[in-house]
């Protein structure tokens, strides 16, 4: 199915066929800082809370800075000065700002039981704070919303892997295996009337063991929920314009890498179609843009075409919206 860019209504209407029966949602980016998938996936969910009540929107960001924002959205806290600090790099955006402002409002005067919750899934440990501190709040907020929680199933995580350095070849494995503990920690203090949003890059989110994504054979946090829960994977791809490749040792080549073009791709539709032998898409990791073959990492790909601004320009202590 093709659509046009503004044509966000019939598109989720056409999405929630797929979904409709699923408890948990993955949706995927082929890259970060991409500003259509961004504002697209949050109008997916703001139409999939106001249609079908989804209330969970889990993110990849470390679980105890996101609990600051996520008391901040249920008004128990005043807005912290620099908000954008406690959300991981990419999605320190204007719409991400904005829908946490609209995620507040949503929430005002609403029961315990059926407020809007933003979570950390990642097992990174790239705190925003001292850790002690992050810990003595978050140990706080679990007694107001999951009470049941094991705190130190969550700490141990994170402990084991902050010693962990990135080289190692195992790193990914642990990461994601990590997360995926942590996620399962969270969901099962969730009411199994509830269903569960998830965005990340796309290479977490896919649902197979193995994949053309990694050189080595890493397990990836996706594969972990399909495996156990009712989990629809979506993935996305740009297919035409420029795209932010991801920051390496703290710099961001802001002037784009130029998409790697497909044959017979249309570049003025959004596109959605069901994954096969055949289907390639765009990935970029560390600065590198490829292009990948994909089968049933995915449930479904949207392919979108990358006409929107830049969200943000980040140095590396303030952030600048353009």
């Amino acid at each position: 199915m093709k659509y046009q860019l503004k044509d966000f209504k019939n598109i989720f209407n056409e999405l929630y066929k797929y979904i409709k029966n699923k408890k948990i949602i993955g949706f995927g980016e082929c890259t970060h800082w991409s500003s259509i998938i961004i504002k697209f996936r949050i109008q997916f969910f703001k139409y999939l809370y106001k249609k079908y009540k989804y209330r969970y929107f889990f993110i990849e960001t470390n679980i105890y800075n996101i609990s600051i924002i996520d008391l901040y959205i249920n008004n128990i806290i005043e807005k912290p000065s620099k908000i954008y600090l406690y959300l991981m790099h990419p999605f320190r955006d204007k719409y991400t700002l904005q829908f946490i402002e609209w995620c507040k409002n949503k929430n005002k005067n609403k029961n315990k039981n059926d407020r809007i919750h933003i979570i950390g899934w990642d097992c990174q440990s790239n705190y925003n704070g001292d850790i002690i501190i992050l810990r003595k709040k978050f140990k706080k907020y679990i007694k107001l919303f999951f009470k049941n929680l094991n705190i130190i199933k969550i700490n141990n995580y994170y402990d084991k892997i902050s010693n962990i350095k990135y080289t190692n070849n195992n790193y990914c494995n642990i990461r994601d295996k990590y997360s995926y503990n942590i996620f399962n920690e969270i969901y099962k203090n969730i009411s199994n009337n509830d269903k569960i949003f998830l965005i990340g890059h796309n290479l977490h989110l896919l649902k197979t063991k193995y994949n053309n994504y990694d050189k080595v054979k890493y397990v990836r946090f996706g594969y972990y929920i399909n495996n156990k829960y009712d989990y629809y994977s979506i993935g996305t791809d740009i297919i035409s314009g420029k795209i932010i490749s991801n920051y390496n040792n703290k710099k961001i080549n802001w002037n784009g890498l130029n998409i790697l073009k497909r044959k017979n791709k249309q570049i003025n539709k959004i596109e959605i179609i069901k994954p096969n032998n055949n289907t390639i898409i765009c990935s970029t990791e560390s600065s590198k843009q490829k292009l990948i073959n994909i089968n049933n990492e995915f449930d479904l790909i949207i392919s979108f075409i990358n006409d929107l601004p830049w969200t943000y320009k980040l140095n590396i202590n303030k952030m600048k919206f353009v």
